[in-house]
């Protein structure tokens, strides 16, 4: 066992190091640093604090690295800077994330390079991507990044697997999974939060089987978990990693899930990505199944986005503690329906 000291509750360094060089490791690890060096040294000078205060804890890690990352339930990320690799290692309660590594790390050229699994240890070892997180405040007004984060969900189709599916199937899927989440979890929630889920997936799943004609529908690999944390520049193009939470859905559903989350871009923003999305499959012969998709499918006809979405986040209700609030569901539904 290797040991590494807490600087605060999320970051930890090798105790191999001397502090002396603890500055340095930081500095040169992008993901956890602002761009501006000056920033940097701030960041650097306040962990500094955080480590005084934490009182030298200490914790015993299976592998020897840089840097380590508590990511919750007993799971880490290991750094190993020079090598541009990261280890993630995962508790007995998360050997589900494991075998979803290995059953799409190939669903997805866009997917974060796997390059061992270590099932017995329940350890993935991948690719480090060591670029900064994009300031997606100023994407509204930056062109550039603008641009990059529409080549990113240009990206996400053009890179993915396609799957065709029976569409009142899918739909009925997505009800059926839903609804078993709900039954399962019924002694943690009221019967009001129950009755408002399920009352809005019925209605939208309703509204789907009366409103699409079509036997088919496609399926593209989601992300599903678009935010800032998730995103870093690297090479002039951004990279999606934790890709915990990807699954196969409907084409528009992490640009509807990415402009749901972040409203203040403006519509203008989400209009320019959408038009060179459409732009894109509409007038290339790259993939017949994803041109046709965007000649006759409409991005307001959300219903099954609204049906993946909730089952999403009930996913991650019964799943992950930082989203065991389900009043954020019910909230999420309540903004729909206004």
């Amino acid at each position: 066992m290797y040991q590494y000291s807490s600087i605060n509750n999320f970051i930890s360094i090798n105790k191999k190091f001397p502090i002396i060089l603890w500055p340095l490791i930081l500095f040169n690890c992008k993901p956890l640093m602002p761009r501006n060096p000056i920033k940097r040294i701030k960041v650097i000078l306040n962990y500094a604090l955080q480590y005084k205060k934490n009182k030298f804890k200490k914790k015993s890690l299976i592998i020897d690295g840089d840097i380590a990352l508590s990511v919750g339930n007993n799971n880490y990320k290991i750094i190993r800077l020079k090598d541009r690799v990261i280890y993630t290692i995962y508790d007995e309660h998360n050997e589900s994330y494991i075998l979803r590594s290995l059953r799409f790390n190939k669903s997805s050229l866009m997917y974060e390079k796997i390059y061992d699994v270590d099932i017995e240890n329940r350890i993935i070892k991948g690719r480090f991507y060591n670029g900064h997180h994009p300031n997606l405040i100023n994407a509204s007004i930056n062109n550039h990044l603008r641009d990059k984060i529409s080549d990113m969900f240009i990206n996400l189709l053009y890179k993915s697997a396609i799957k065709e599916v029976e569409s009142h199937v899918y739909a009925k899927f997505l009800l059926s999974k839903s609804l078993g989440i709900l039954n399962r979890n019924s002694g943690k929630l009221s019967e009001e939060q129950i009755e408002t889920v399920k009352s809005f997936i019925k209605i939208e799943y309703e509204k789907f089987i009366k409103s699409y004609s079509r036997n088919k529908i496609i399926l593209t690999f989601s992300h599903g978990d678009i935010k800032q944390d998730n995103l870093l520049e690297v090479n002039n193009e951004i990279v999606l990693i934790d890709w915990e939470f990807c699954e196969f859905r409907t084409p528009f559903y992490d640009f509807l899930k990415f402009k749901a989350r972040f409203p203040f871009l403006g519509e203008e923003f989400y209009d320019y990505i959408l038009e060179r999305i459409n732009r894109y499959f509409k007038e290339s012969d790259i993939n017949n199944l994803l041109s046709d998709y965007f000649y006759t499918h409409s991005i307001n006809n959300k219903e099954l986005f609204y049906l993946e979405d909730v089952y999403l986040r009930l996913i991650q209700f019964e799943t992950r503690q930082f989203a065991s609030d389900f009043s954020r569901i019910i909230r999420f539904i309540k903004g729909v329906e206004v």
